[in-house]
């Protein structure tokens, strides 16, 4: 019978010459929350939201594809989550228009809400 070998089984780790551990083991790479090395404080995180929301609500006078949305958004320096958590904070409208049947080739629409909270 003949044997198998498996890319991380031990002889075939042995004959590229490292070990189990060093195959298994990745280096972390600090993203998002946990870029900087202290959390940011409270102010600026509010800061930061209540910017999000406004460029939000200024920019959705009309309504956009959200393609477009997010891609004006990324120039300003703003996050996309930071934006899709405004737009459920000022609960806007996502509304799919066009397309064929099923919504192939549709784009996504955001309209603000037009009653008053």
């Amino acid at each position: 019978m003949a044997k198998v070998m498996y890319p991380f089984s031990p002889e075939e780790l042995a004959r590229r010459g490292r070990t189990e551990t060093e195959s298994k083991r990745k280096s972390w790479v600090w993203r998002g929350f946990f870029a900087y090395s202290r959390p940011m404080p409270r102010s600026e995180v509010k800061l930061r939201a209540e910017s999000a929301r406004t460029w939000l609500e200024f920019t959705l006078r009309e309504p956009m594809p959200a393609r477009e949305v997010l891609r004006l958004a990324k120039l300003e320096g703003l996050s996309e989550w930071g934006v899709r958590r405004a737009k459920k904070h000022l609960r806007i409208k996502a509304v799919k228009v066009g397309g064929r049947r099923q919504g192939w080739a549709s784009t996504w629409f955001w309209t603000a809400a037009t009653t008053e909270r």
